[in-house]
């Protein structure tokens, strides 16, 4: 198949996929209601089990906004391809993001600062606003007192990353993301003492 049969077999498609780059409110609606099925059946197949179907429908439609603006026909890949993909792994994203929560010490949330604001926002772990003035203070803190890779490890830490990964992320070894990651814990609990 050439690109001009691609464009004419998929043209309505296509037209509600131009209008929603650009922002048109009704090619957005009439895009996503096109796939709704689809959202419910992930919703339904991956059961994130702290989303209710209008949260993940809110996800989905984000998520669409995001393949919409990466779309591009002349690859003659039609569009249900990459959104049904882009809705599989967000919707991985969310599980590990569940999991790495219930990984994650109690005492080492306490510490968590700005740089972890959109990381407590997903897990609604805010507290009273004082709370989070503290526990941005306390981070930074932290971070003065670490090692450029104390810090980089141990933020990655936080954020559900394994120790291998973390390795593989900063180009060290696994006993050295080990170590840096064992300082900066302890760094952490004095700090809190």
């Amino acid at each position: 198949m050439d690109l001009r049969s691609f464009i004419e077999e998929n043209q309505e498609e296509l037209t509600l996929i131009s209008g929603a780059k650009f922002g048109d409110r009704q090619s957005i609606d009439a895009l996503f209601e096109r796939y709704e099925p689809l959202v419910r059946k992930q919703w339904n197949r991956n059961k994130i089990c702290a989303y209710e179907y209008d949260d993940w429908r809110q996800e989905s439609l984000m998520t669409m906004m995001r393949v919409v603006s990466q779309y591009h026909a002349d690859e003659m890949v039609r569009f249900c391809w990459f959104y049904k993909r882009a809705l599989v792994n967000r919707a991985r994203d969310l599980y590990r993001t569940q999991a790495a929560s219930k990984r994650i010490p109690e005492e080492i949330t306490s510490s968590i600062g700005e740089e972890g604001e959109q990381y407590l926002f997903e897990r609604n772990i805010y507290g009273a606003p004082g709370e989070v003035v503290m526990i941005r203070q306390r981070f930074r803190d932290l971070l003065s007192h670490c090692s450029k890779m104390e810090a980089e490890v141990f933020i990655m830490w936080i954020h559900g990353y394994g120790v291998a990964e973390i390795a593989d992320k900063i180009h060290c070894k696994p006993s050295q993301a080990t170590s840096a990651l064992a300082r900066a814990r302890k760094k952490a609990r004095e700090l809190g003492d």
